[in-house]
């Protein structure tokens, strides 16, 4: 296996292409700038020459953008990791906040798999890789797309969704976005984090097989074809499920969700026993308890969602916590984010996690009982 690895630079940015290009090593990349840096701004502009920037003799091609940190490690883990899943279109980050693809990246984590296979209505493009003959395909393909249409993610997923090509988020994720302005004009997406990073961390390369019954049933999900396929989200400091209906023409990205408690009988879930449940955790601990009923609640619906009950270990468990932070992160209101110190965040972690088994345990009882 062999990578070819580009970078999309705009000159504003000269540090920190260098400063990624330096953490791919002894992986080789190239800079890739944009061909047009003062014009309207345009990822697809740059994302053209990116793509068509793939080495000869190259396996696979990693197109990153320049405003990301990479993982220690990070020749390691990537080499790893698609050798576990060659033929897939590979993507190193997906946003914390993204509907329904952050929820699934946090159900792969509860489940301990290293894969998330993502929504297709687009493609998270900030780390990115493909098979060679799928990356020179899809550099013919953008060449046709005029550069007004500014975003590559959406035309991506497109061309993957054309070619039958499987889009699996790897987790954790193997790059953070970086704080810096956007150029393409993102800043009213408010901050954009990954939904679970891990500056260091290390895992046998046996990680990456994940279960084919747990890849099958998240692909199933994430495909969103039945009215009652759900996420979940945590939103304005109240958790909301998100229902697939496929049959409805919404936008993917509309900004309604359904409150947990009145819809939870629709997948399965008593309400009054999850607040049940909640109250005798909760009270064990110094927080909001208005806070601590929506966090229970979300992690009780994700280990009531569990693709896999049985999944344990100390990854999982650092990843969960982890999950759960960039949840409350992006998820609270500001005025919730301030009365919270780093004693009660971590409280509030607590009880997510503590909820997650509670959640799994009407799944397991039924299991028994068939």
């Amino acid at each position: 296996m062999k990578f070819s690895i580009a970078i999309m630079h705009h000159p504003d940015r000269a540090a920190q292409a260098a400063a990624v290009q330096a953490a791919c090593a002894p992986l080789a990349a190239r800079i890739v700038a944009d061909p047009d840096p003062h014009g309207i701004p345009s990822p697809l502009r740059t994302a053209k020459k990116a793509w068509a920037a793939v080495d000869p003799d190259a396996t696979h091609h990693l197109v990153l953008q320049d405003d990301v940190t990479l993982t220690d490690g990070f020749a390691g883990h990537i080499h790893r990791a698609v050798a576990a899943q060659p033929a897939a279109a590979i993507t190193l980050y997906v946003n914390w906040h993204s509907t329904p693809n952050s929820y699934f990246v946090r159900r792969a984590v509860e489940a301990g798999a290293a894969w998330a296979p993502l929504f297709d209505a687009f493609v998270p493009t900030l780390g990115l890789v493909l098979p060679t003959h799928q990356a020179r395909a899809l550099a013919e393909y953008l060449a046709g797309i005029p550069d007004d249409i500014r975003h590559d993610d959406r035309v991506i997923a497109e061309f993957c969704r054309q070619r039958g090509i499987p889009v699996l988020a790897a987790v954790p994720h193997l790059l953070e976005h970086g704080a810096l302005r956007s150029i393409a004009g993102n800043e009213l997406d408010g901050e954009r984090h990954a939904t679970v990073f891990l500056s260091r961390w290390s895992a046998q390369a046996s990680y990456w097989e994940t279960a084919p019954h747990v890849l099958a049933a998240s692909t199933r999900r994430a495909a969103h074809r039945s009215a009652t396929d759900f996420s979940v989200e945590l939103h304005n400091s109240e958790t909301r499920l998100r229902f697939a209906r496929p049959a409805a023409g919404e936008h993917i990205w509309h900004p309604f969700g359904w409150y947990w408690q009145d819809w939870c009988p629709l997948i399965g879930m008593d309400p009054v026993d999850v607040v049940h449940r909640g109250r005798q955790v909760i009270g064990r601990y110094d927080v909001p308890a208005r806070l601590a009923g929506e966090i229970w609640a979300a992690g009780y619906i994700l280990g009531f969602d569990s693709l896999d009950t049985a999944a344990t270990g100390e990854l999982r468990t650092v990843l969960l916590r982890n999950a759960f932070r960039t949840w409350l992160a992006c998820g609270l209101l500001p005025e919730d984010q301030a009365d919270l110190d780093e004693r009660r965040r971590d409280q509030l972690i607590d009880i997510a996690v503590e909820a997650v088994a509670h959640g799994r345990e009407p799944v397991l009882a039924a299991r028994k009982v068939s």
